[in-house]
C-alpha cells in the first residue's frame, strides 16, 4: 500500500482488499491521485461539492442493473470524483467506464462489508507516525492496565509479547530471571549484557534479535527488560517503542512497591519504637490492638525480641550501608518464614520484635549472613504482654554487650543464657538499676580519669597490665588509681559483694549514657601475671580522719621479687 504524508493513492486502497478491489476509470494516470478524505453517501442522497481528494463511498443498494444508472444520476453535477461503490455482477467493468467514464471507480467486491472498509480506508490516509503513535498509545493504556493485575510485572510481560507476537522478559540485577513470556537464551544475553552503561541495547545472537531496556528504579540495582523473536525483521520502531514503553511501566512499578515499603517500613518502625519505649504499662488496649492488626499476638505462641549489633560498639562507615542490607533481607526471611514480625533499624544495629523462637531466631540470623558479617545476635525473654516488650529488648541488648567482652568466642546468647547477676539486673529493670547505679558512682562523678581506669579494668578481666597498656599508662599509675577508687567509694576490689555491684553498675550507666565498655570476664586469680595483684582492702576510715592502710593503698607498689 503507497502511503503519502497526508492520505493515501487510489491505488494503495485496493490493498485493503486486493482479490475483490479493482480501480476502473477510463481516466489516464488516475492511480496516483492522493485521496484525503472519506464521505458515506447512501442511496438517493445529494452529494454535496467536493473535490476528487474525497473518496465518496456509495452505500450498496438494490442490487439491479439500475443501480450505475442511479450512481451516474447522482454524480451528474460532479466534475471528476472518486468513487468506492458496490455494484451487480451483472454490470461489467466497460459498461461502467461508458456511463462513468470522467470518475476513478473503486469497485468493491462482495467479501468486503462497508464498515470494514471504511474503517482501513480511514486509517490508509493517515499518517504513518500517527498510526504509529495511536497503536502506541492503545498499547501503553493496554499495559497500565495491567499493573493493576495481582502480578503486574508478568501481565506486563505478557501483554508486550503478545502485542509485538514476540517473547518477553525480565532480568534482575542479579542476572535471575523475574518473569518470561517463552523461552530466551539467557546466559547468552547476559554476557552480551554484561558492563553495559546504555539505557538500551539491540542484540542477535543465536538466530535471535531484539532490544534490552534498562530498568533502574530508585535505590535498586538496575535489571533489564528483554523482548526478542526469531523474525529478520525485528525489532521494527513499534517493537522499540513498545518495550520502552513497557520498561517504563516496570519501573514506575518497582518505585511505587518501594516508596509503599518504605511508608510500611516507617509505621512498623515507629510503632515498635513506640513499644520499645513502654514502661510498666500492662494494659493498652490501643497499642494491643495495632500489634493484633500487625500480625502479632500473645496467645499461645512466643514472642520475643531480638537484636543485631555489632561486634564493636564503636562506629564505622559502612556500618548503615551494611545495617540496610541486614534489614532488608531480614524483613525478607521473616516474611518467607512466614514469622509476624516489626523491625526497626537504629545506629547501633537491628531490633526486631516476631513471634518466634530463639532456634528460629539463629537460623533466620545465619540464613542472612548477619553472623559471618561481624554482628551479634542477642535474644530477649519470652513476652506475654505488651509492658514486657522493652525488657526483651533490654535482655537482648545486654546479652549483645556481653558478647563483646573478651575471651567470648560464639556470636549469640539468649535471655535463656543468662547467669545469675544478668539475670538480676535484666529483671530489675533498666530505670531502677540505672537510679542504683548512679547513687553508687556518685563520688566518682567528678573524676573521670578513676572511671575510665576502673572501666578498663573490667574491660581486661581484672588484668592490670593490659589494662595498663590499653589506657597507654605504667601499670603502677593505673594501681594508684584504683586505689583512689576503693578509697572514695570505700569498698575493696578483692570483695566479690563490691566487684558484682560495680559491674552491675557500670553496666547500668552504659545502657543509660550509651558509654563505651565491655562487660569483663570472669575473674581468675591465675589470670593476672605474675606481680600484677589488685589493689589490697582499704580499710574504711573511723570517722576520725584516720585509719590504717597497706601500702598499696597509699600508692606504694611492691615489685615482682616482693
Amino acid at each position: 500500500m503507497s502511503e503519502y504524508e497526508h492520505g493515501c493513492s487510489l491505488s494503495g486502497l485496493t490493498d485493503i482488499d486486493p482479490a475483490g478491489t479493482r480501480l476502473v476509470t477510463a481516466l489516464p494516470s488516475v492511480e496516483d491521485r492522493l485521496i484525503r478524505s472519506v464521505q458515506l453517501v447512501t442511496p438517493g442522497e445529494a452529494v454535496e461539492h467536493t473535490d476528487a481528494s474525497t473518496l465518496l463511498v456509495i452505500l450498496p443498494g438494490s442490487q439491479t442493473d439500475d443501480q450505475l444508472s442511479a450512481i451516474s444520476a447522482l454524480l451528474a453535477e460532479a466534475d471528476s470524483a472518486s468513487i468506492a461503490c458496490w455494484l451487480p455482477d451483472s454490470v461489467n467493468d466497460e459498461q461502467i467506464r461508458r456511463l462513468l467514464g470522467r470518475h476513478a471507480i473503486l469497485r468493491l467486491g462482495a467479501d468486503i462489508d462497508a464498515t470494514t472498509f471504511v474503517s482501513d480506508a480511514v486509517r490508509a490516509l493517515r499518517p504513518a507516525e500517527q498510526v504509529t503513535t495511536q497503536r502506541l498509545a492503545s498499547l501503553q493504556r493496554s499495559m497500565t492496565q495491567a499493573l493493576n493485575e495481582p502480578e503486574p510485572l508478568k501481565a506486563l510481560t505478557l501483554r508486550l509479547a503478545k502485542a509485538c507476537n514476540a517473547v518477553a522478559a525480565i532480568i534482575g540485577a542479579q542476572g535471575e530471571l523475574e518473569t518470561s513470556s517463552g523461552p530466551l537464551p539467557l546466559s547468552l544475553l547476559l554476557k552480551e549484557l554484561k558492563g553495559v552503561a546504555d539505557g538500551s541495547r539491540p542484540f542477535a545472537l543465536e538466530g535471535w534479535r531484539g532490544i534490552a531496556v534498562r530498568v533502574t528504579p530508585d535505590e535498586l540495582p538496575a535489571g533489564w527488560f528483554l523482548i526478542a523473536s526469531r523474525r529478520l525483521s525485528f525489532p521494527d520502531p513499534y517493537a522499540i517503542a513498545a518495550a520502552h514503553i513497557a520498561a517504563s511501566l516496570a519501573e514506575t512499578h518497582l518505585r511505587v512497591e518501594l516508596l509503599i515499603r518504605r511508608q510500611e517500613r516507617a509505621v512498623r518502625s515507629s510503632f515498635l519504637e513506640q513499644l520499645l519505649s513502654l514502661r510498666r504499662q500492662r494494659e493498652n488496649p490501643e497499642l494491643s490492638g495495632k500489634l493484633s492488626a500487625l500480625g502479632l499476638d500473645f496467645e499461645g505462641r512466643e514472642v520475643r525480641v531480638f537484636s543485631l549489633g555489632f561486634a564493636s560498639s564503636r562506629g564505622s562507615d559502612d556500618h548503615e550501608a551494611l545495617l540496610e542490607t541486614l534489614y532488608k533481607h531480614m524483613d525478607v526471611e521473616l516474611t518467607r518464614l512466614r514469622i509476624p514480625h516489626l523491625l526497626t533499624a537504629r545506629n547501633t544495629g537491628i531490633v526486631a520484635l516476631a513471634q518466634l523462637d530463639v532456634e528460629t531466631a539463629a537460623q533466620a540470623a545465619f540464613k542472612i549472613g548477619a553472623l559471618r558479617q561481624g554482628m551479634l545476635l542477642g535474644v530477649g525473654r519470652m513476652v506475654e504482654s505488651i509492658d514486657e516488650i522493652a525488657d526483651s529488648h533490654n535482655d537482648s541488648v545486654l546479652a549483645i554487650r556481653t558478647l563483646r567482652g573478651p575471651g567470648r568466642t560464639t556470636s549469640m546468647m539468649s535471655y535463656d543464657d543468662f547467669d545469675f547477676a544478668m539475670r538480676l539486673f535484666s529483671d530489675a529493670g533498666l530505670d531502677r538499676m540505672g537510679r542504683w547505679a548512679t547513687e553508687m558512682l556518685e563520688p566518682l562523678a567528678d573524676q573521670h580519669i578513676l572511671l575510665e581506669g576502673l572501666k578498663h579494668y573490667f574491660e581486661h578481666g581484672f588484668n592490670i597490665i593490659a589494662a595498663a597498656k590499653s589506657l597507654k599508662i605504667h601499670h603502677n599509675t593505673l594501681r594508684y588509681r584504683l586505689t583512689r577508687v576503693e578509697e572514695v567509694l570505700q569498698i575493696s576490689l578483692r570483695d566479690p559483694a563490691a566487684v558484682s555491684s560495680l559491674f552491675l553498675a557500670l553496666t547500668a550507666r552504659s545502657m543509660i549514657d550509651g558509654a563505651e565498655w565491655r562487660q569483663p570476664t570472669a575473674w581468675k586469680p591465675d589470670g593476672v601475671p605474675s606481680g600484677s595483684s589488685a589493689p589490697s582492702q582499704v580499710v574504711r576510715s573511723t570517722g576520725t580522719g584516720s585509719a590504717t592502710h597497706p601500702p598499696q593503698a597509699l600508692g606504694v607498689v611492691y615489685g615482682p621479687e616482693r
